[in-house]
Formats: C-alpha cells, sequence, structure tokens
C-alpha cells in the first residue's frame, strides 16, 4: 500500500469518529417512555456521563436477557466502594455453627419463659407459611420505614436494624424504629477496629451487642452519616435474646431454610453481591447473576415463586438507598441471582409479656463462649464482643419476669439420640413440676461430646452443690440410674447446672 493511500485511509478514518462522535453529542440517549416519572425526570437532568453509562448499561441488558430496569436512581453515582462495604469472613461457617449452639439454648429459654406465663410459642409468626407461593412482611406493614445510609458503609447496620425492626414489631408492636447510629457507633467489628467506620463491618457483632446491651430508640440518637463516639451511658431500649444463622452448612441457604425462617423470626440480614446494575435497578426482576464478589448487606423481608415468570421466583428485599432506588426502596432480586441470601441470619427480640431469667440467657451464653471464641480466632478475628460473659442485668424493656419464672434455678438437659429423647422430655417435666427452670433438651450425638457411662450432674459454683443433690435425688426416683456429681474445672461460675445422659454403649 502506498504511503499516500494510507494518509487518505487515515484521514477518513479520523472524520468518520469525528462525524460518530458529533452525532451522539447531537442525540442524547434515549430515555425509556415507560420509566416511572420521577427517574424519567432525574435522568433528563442527569450529566451526560450519567446518561451514557445507563445506556450503556440498558444495551448491556439486553444482551444479557436482563428482567429489570436500570435508571437514574439516589445510589447510581454514588462511589460503590462507599454504600456497599459488607466483609464477611470467608470461614463464617464456624462462627455459624458456635451461634447457633448458643440460639438453640437461648430460644428454648425464651419458649419456656412463655409457657410458664400462659402462653403458647408458636413455630411460625403471624399469617407467614412457608408453604405459600409468595408472602411479605412488607405487605402485613410490619416494616420500619426505608432509611438512608448515605455514602457512608454502613449498609450492615441498617440491615441488621431492619431485621430486627420487623421481627420486634411482628413479636411486641406498635412499630419500633431502632437507632441505626447506635449500632455504627457501639456494636464493635471483631477485627481489631471500630464497626461504625464507613469502611465497612457485618451484622454478625450487631447482633451479639444487641444481646449484651440492647439497642436505643431512633428517637434518641438519629443518623448522621459518620461514626460518632460511643455514648456508654445510652441505655438500650430493645433488647435481643437470640438470634442466629439460617444455614451453617451452606454460604448461601437453601430457599426452603430461608422461607421457614422468615415465617419463624421475620425479616432477615443478609449480603448479596450489589454493582452498578444493581445501584441503577429501578423496577422488575433482579436476575443480573453477577459473580461478583459478596459487598452489601440487606434485609430479606419476603418471597414470590412467581416474580419473573412460571418457574422463576425472587425475594423481596428492603435496602437503605432511600425511597429513590428501586421500588420505593424495594427490590425482587432472583433467587440465584448475585448471592442474595448470602450469610443469611435472623435475630429473636425479647417479648415484652414475658421476660427470660437473664441469668439463664447468662447461662447458655457461657456454655457457648468457647466455642464462639475458637471460631472467631479460626476466622482470625479478635472477639471483642466475646471476651466478657453475657451480663445479668435486668432486661431494659419493661417485662417483668413471670412471677412463677423469677427464682427458679436454671437446668439444662443433654441427651444421646431418638433413644433417650423421650426419658428426657420425661425428666424436663419433672423438674419443671419441682420447680426448676429446664428451658430445653439437646440431642448432642452428633456434637462429638463424650460423657461416662453415668447419668451426670454438672454443677459450675460451690453454692449449687447442694441444688445438685437435690436435682440427684429426682433423676434417681425417676429410675434413671447411678448418678455422679461433677464440678467441671475451666468453666465460669455459672448460676446453672447440666443433666447429661449416660452415652449408650456401642
Amino acid at each position: 500500500m502506498s504511503f499516500h493511500r494510507r494518509i487518505v485511509q487515515s484521514s477518513v478514518s479520523l472524520l468518520l469518529c469525528f462525524f460518530a462522535v458529533s452525532a451522539y453529542s447531537q442525540s442524547d440517549p434515549p430515555i425509556p417512555k415507560d420509566l416511572p416519572e420521577y427517574y424519567k425526570t432525574a435522568e433528563q437532568k442527569a450529566p451526560m456521563a450519567t446518561r451514557i453509562d445507563l445506556d450503556r448499561l440498558r444495551e448491556r441488558g439486553k444482551r444479557n436477557g436482563w428482567q429489570f430496569e436500570v435508571g437514574y436512581t439516589s445510589a447510581f453515582e454514588a462511589p460503590l466502594s462507599r454504600i456497599a462495604a459488607t466483609r464477611i469472613p470467608k470461614n463464617f461457617l464456624t462462627l455459624a455453627a458456635a451461634q447457633n449452639d448458643f440460639s438453640r439454648k437461648a430460644n428454648g429459654a425464651a419458649d419456656e419463659t412463655l409457657r410458664l406465663a400462659g402462653e403458647t410459642p408458636v413455630e411460625y409468626l403471624g399469617k407467614c407459611v412457608p408453604d405459600k407461593s409468595s408472602f411479605s412482611w412488607r405487605d402485613e406493614k410490619m416494616l420500619s420505614p426505608i432509611e438512608n445510609q448515605m455514602t457512608c458503609g454502613s449498609c450492615w447496620a441498617f440491615s441488621a436494624a431492619a431485621a430486627f425492626d420487623g421481627a420486634d414489631n411482628i413479636r411486641n408492636g406498635p412499630m419500633t424504629k431502632v437507632s441505626e447510629q447506635h449500632i455504627l457507633n457501639c456494636a464493635s467489628y471483631d477485627d481489631g477496629r471500630p464497626a461504625g467506620t464507613c469502611g465497612g463491618g457485618w451484622y454478625y457483632p450487631a447482633f451479639q451487642w444487641m444481646i449484651r446491651t440492647g439497642v436505643a430508640n431512633q428517637s434518641k440518637l438519629t443518623y448522621s452519616g459518620k461514626q460518632q463516639i460511643c455514648d456508654a451511658r445510652m441505655q438500650g431500649d430493645f433488647r435481643a435474646v437470640s438470634w442466629g444463622f439460617v444455614s451453617s452448612d451452606d454460604k448461601v441457604p437453601l430457599i426452603s431454610q430461608v422461607k421457614q425462617s422468615i415465617c419463624r423470626y421475620g425479616p432477615l440480614s443478609a449480603a448479596m453481591a450489589a454493582t452498578p446494575a444493581f445501584q441503577a435497578y429501578v423496577r422488575g426482576y433482579f436476575n443480573e447473576k453477577s459473580s461478583a464478589q459478596v459487598n452489601h448487606a440487606v434485609a430479606i423481608v419476603g418471597w414470590d415463586d412467581n416474580a419473573g415468570g412460571t418457574g422463576k421466583g425472587a425475594w423481596l428485599i428492603k435496602n437503605s438507598w432511600t425511597q429513590r432506588w428501586g421500588m420505593d426502596g424495594y427490590a425482587w432480586v432472583a433467587y440465584d441471582s448475585n448471592q442474595v441470601g448470602y450469610a443469611a441470619a435472623w435475630v429473636r427480640p425479647l417479648d415484652r409479656t414475658a421476660s427470660v431469667p437473664a441469668n439463664a440467657i447468662a447461662a447458655a451464653w457461657n456454655q457457648s463462649l468457647p466455642d464462639l471464641k475458637a471460631a472467631a480466632q479460626a476466622n482470625n478475628l479478635q472477639p471483642a464482643s466475646l471476651q466478657k460473659a453475657v451480663s445479668v442485668a435486668p432486661y431494659p424493656t419493661g417485662a417483668k419476669t413471670p412471677q412463677n419464672v423469677s427464682g427458679r434455678r436454671t437446668v439444662w438437659i443433654q441427651y444421646f439420640g431418638d433413644s433417650q429423647k423421650s426419658k428426657a422430655i420425661e425428666l424436663r417435666t419433672k423438674l419443671t413440676e419441682a420447680g426448676y427452670f429446664a428451658p430445653a433438651i439437646e440431642d448432642v450425638s452428633k456434637k462429638g461430646k463424650r460423657v461416662s457411662n453415668d447419668f451426670e450432674i454438672r454443677y459450675f459454683s460451690v453454692k449449687n452443690r447442694s441444688v445438685a443433690d437435690t436435682l440427684s435425688n429426682l433423676v434417681k426416683e425417676a429410675g434413671i440410674g447411678q448418678v455422679r456429681l461433677v464440678r467441671p474445672r475451666g468453666f465460669p461460675a455459672l448460676d446453672s447446672l447440666e443433666l447429661w445422659f449416660p452415652e449408650p454403649s456401642p
């Protein structure tokens, strides 16, 4: 090719490029006519660079079969790292197993308190049934308003607050609104840094703190969009009795497990992968199916198995990016998109009609503390929220411990396998009739804990030796067999006792 010919071709290419750019600048990127009016108006006023980015997202959506619309939302131009800063340890399932061990004990104590107060614990709350094809706590009007986390990586705090607000509204009413700022300021992030930094965190320490200390009403401390110094004098108006992970086996739980937890406990805190497409989400069935890393915390508040068409389903999620994002702050996220549901967790507020004896929760916490610490260390965390036993101070909810519960000594019953279950239930009934607080029976056959061939009564403080003797006589009267009294070493002086059935012979 001659030198002159190359010069001509290059000139033609430059001219074509110039005319293409000129044409694009003269013809603004089109705005979909069916966008909601707010989003349409906002996009018309948006900078040209923003409109070009949205146009490119729409082109990508056409190629990839997206079933949702994008637009100029309140979150679109915010740096993603500033509004989606949830950081979850890769090995968090070890934490989940230890936490769920505590939650089983604490839930047993809460349920037993209700029974002794004349109430019947229910498996599922309100009208929620996991077998339904659709359900949402939004439709039941049990959710607090959509919030604005601003450009601060505090989505984890809003997720935890949304889960607690909904759960407390369902159980106790009237409308609850806890302070995200109180959580941001005071809940310790277990890597040695404050949770409140806008650099991020996750809801694990927030829920632990709700059990230990409680969280203030939003009216006492409104959100500022940045961390403030924690005021240790501020009392928590609301308290959790337990919390746990939906699954300790899978990082993203099964759909059936998530539905059951939504019905048992209310809205869930959960993580997902937020992307530019998610930032721009306006409405529809969010099915981006990105492989991006999990980075954002939301609340899962319901489901619809038919969302997006026959055979497809989605979670209804509540976000913290104002009502000018998504469908007034909500979104339908496909079950299999962006790892939604990652590390899903529930929280159970204290029932205000029947306050659980604080010593029972303290005992449950202290029993689980060695495993919780070991799990934290396995995740290279510094477990600031696990250094001390949970306080036995009265819960600041105004609820009174039922008269027939107050003063009862807490006794935990452990058995091995189905062959001993009926006997354990019978023993629990006898202890309750005898004036003890027997929260639950626990099958420990799969936990790898071994005991002697004798029935053991374990007591942890000298003052409980006489109680152990009395329990020994009750066990003998029940015809269970030989009883051995044991005071384990290396444990705090728990104000409770444990009854261990002998491990069956092979």
